[in-house]
């Protein structure tokens, strides 16, 4: 199967499965939005609203960009000012989306591990308040893509042809590394991105729930009788809670890490034209898995 062909199969996979995603993943969401924003009793239903609303934003800067790439237009990111502002944006809210979740479990780890700060720190308010930090805090570590990003309005069109890298030779195809920032990008910061992303979110979700399960246990076995009966409810939805999260965080290890794992093979290698058109569709599969994730 030569790469034209491959190419054209990847194309028509996306056109079909990236409105199906980008529809569900909307109406998922927003779902969830409009149900959780009315549940402002606990801190939990904050964090998951963060969440939602990360996930949101990421279907449609990430997503949807995906989508008009591969229809008939081929519509591409382009212009310093638009290409600063969506590389930016992309992955500030990939990290996000992933630290919220991690805020979620400490906020459960909190309550089991030290139930005398549960009145201070597993609060609507200070929820909010650890959210906006995280936010604060991943922003100031990707501004660099704001100042070393640019357009192709500020390279020459011979340099683009013999030096010129691209943020994402898949999504970015018209926003350009500065020739200073091109290392960094391609051999530092793409492991930086995949660890925010995927590695330590996951290995933080792991152990706070196994402490969290074994805390849940160890008050279970012993408490009197009277206790466990009074109790059993409130930690069974616990013990469940703590399950499910590790559940799905192999699944968000599982359709995350490909795809970043993919991008620093590619940039690593400096890969050919020719070679990532043969690797298309082995990129629209791990590309299809990640938006599952969100979506």
């Amino acid at each position: 199967m030569n790469c034209s062909l491959r190419e054209e199969i990847a194309r028509h996979i996306e056109l079909y499965t990236y409105p199906f995603l980008l529809g569900i993943g909307t109406i998922g969401n927003l779902l969830s939005i409009m149900v959780l924003i009315q549940m402002r009793q606990h801190s939990v239903y904050r964090y998951l609203t963060f969440m939602a609303i990360a996930d949101t934003v990421l279907l449609y800067i990430g997503l949807l960009r995906d989508l008009l790439l591969s229809s008939n237009f081929e519509i591409h990111i382009q212009g310093t000012l638009l290409c600063k502002l969506h590389v930016f944006f992309f992955y500030n809210t990939l990290h996000l989306s992933s630290w919220f979740r991690c805020c979620l479990n400490l906020d459960r780890y909190v309550a089991v591990k030290f139930p005398i700060y549960t009145s201070k720190w597993c609060r609507t308010r200070q929820a909010s308040i650890n959210s906006t930090i995280v936010f604060f805090v991943l922003s100031l570590s990707n501004a660099h893509l704001l100042i070393f990003v640019q357009g192709d309005d500020n390279y020459p069109q011979n340099i683009l042809n013999s030096t010129g890298s691209t943020v994402n030779p898949f999504q970015y195809q018209q926003c350009y590394l500065h020739p200073d920032y091109v290392h960094f990008f391609e051999h530092i910061y793409t492991w930086i991105d995949m660890f925010l992303v995927t590695i330590i979110p996951f290995i933080f979700i792991i152990l706070c729930n196994l402490t969290v399960i074994n805390r849940v246990f160890l008050v279970s076995g012993s408490s009197k009788k009277s206790e466990i009966v009074s109790r059993s409810k409130a930690t069974n939805r616990l013990r469940s809670l703590c399950l499910m999260m590790i559940c799905s965080s192999f699944v968000f290890v599982a359709t995350t890490l490909p795809v970043t794992a993919f991008i620093i093979d590619l940039l690593s290698h400096k890969a050919s034209i020719d070679d990532m058109r043969c690797r298309r569709i082995q990129w629209t599969v791990y590309n299809i898995l990640m938006y599952f994730n969100y979506a």
